[in-house]
């Protein structure tokens, strides 16, 4: 999914030049002419700014569209792109010359158009850049998880243990396995999302449990029940991991296998076995106990 992403975002930087030509273009002659390709140049770049937006999110995504719409101070693209021979009354009122040089249109496209479209075009190539980079983040973070996540006995061993005042928490189903590790998640990362698990991808029941949305990794937990075995569970991790290109943002898998039924009688293979699934996906797997 990233790189077909990669490749929308290559494929709007490409017309770059031939926006900002058309645009300077739209001023070479007489203020008021050339309205048919004001209106073909208006339609070519909403087009070009709506495919730009659906691939963008959080604040590159705000103030892209902050270069479209302007400020109280600055115009934006959109004053260029519904006007942009309309004239400007200093100049074409004026009783004499202005004492300083005037543009003779209201929207002048240095400053209306090319400077925000330039701005609109770096905020694309940052998230060219950001995504080619990608690789070796989720990598680190996926190793990350691993060495945490083996030691969740430890931490289920801690959490079990009774004190004064009742006896101690334990795991007895996935709903609590889930909380246990989003207290974990949140204590290691500041953007974690918990994820409906009753969402579905590609028409399937497969689903993800948290996102670390900076990350860009899923993370799916699996409680084993006594009636499960383990080809019943390489199963459903295999059809879950199938699911997973389809989510926009997913650019790796993380998967926590809580065994307490201790079904998985080599949990080192099953682990290699799930990580080699898909050439094109980054993935970590842990089974613990």
């Amino acid at each position: 999914m990233a790189r077909d992403r990669v490749s929308q975002l290559r494929d709007l930087l490409s017309h770059r030049g031939d926006l900002e030509e058309k645009a300077r273009e739209l001023q070479t002659g007489q203020p008021g002419h050339a309205r048919i390709e004001a209106k073909q140049f208006r339609d070519q770049y909403r087009t070009w700014y709506n495919h730009a937006v659906t691939l963008l999110e959080g604040d590159e995504k705000t103030n892209f569209t902050k270069c479209f719409n302007g400020t109280t101070f600055t115009p934006g693209i959109k004053k260029f792109i519904e006007s942009p021979t309309e004239e400007n009354v200093l100049v074409t009122q004026a009783q004499v010359p202005p004492p300083f040089p005037v543009p003779p249109w209201l929207w002048e496209v240095e400053r209306s158009f090319i400077s925000n479209f330039s701005q609109q075009c770096d905020i694309l190539e940052q998230q060219v850049f950001q995504i080619d980079n990608s690789g070796a983040g989720t990598t680190d973070t996926l190793e990350q998880l691993g060495r945490s996540f083996r030691r969740f006995p430890s931490v289920v061993n801690i959490l079990g243990r009774p004190n004064k005042n009742g006896p101690g928490l334990h795991i007895e189903d996935e709903y609590d396995l889930q909380r246990i590790v989003g207290g974990i998640l949140f204590s290691m990362f500041d953007d974690v999302r918990a994820e409906d698990p009753t969402e579905q991808f590609a028409g399937g029941s497969s689903r993800i449990d948290f996102i670390l949305k900076r990350e860009n990794i899923a993370i799916e937990v699996k409680f084993t029940r006594p009636s499960m075995t383990v080809r019943k569970l390489r199963e459903e991790l295999l059809s879950d991991l199938s699911s997973y290109p389809h989510h926009s943002s997913t650019e790796g898998v993380f998967i926590l296998v809580y065994d307490k039924e201790y079904i998985v009688t080599n949990p080192v293979g099953f682990e290699d076995d799930l990580v080699e699934v898909r050439a094109d996906l980054k993935i970590g797997v842990v089974v613990t106990r």
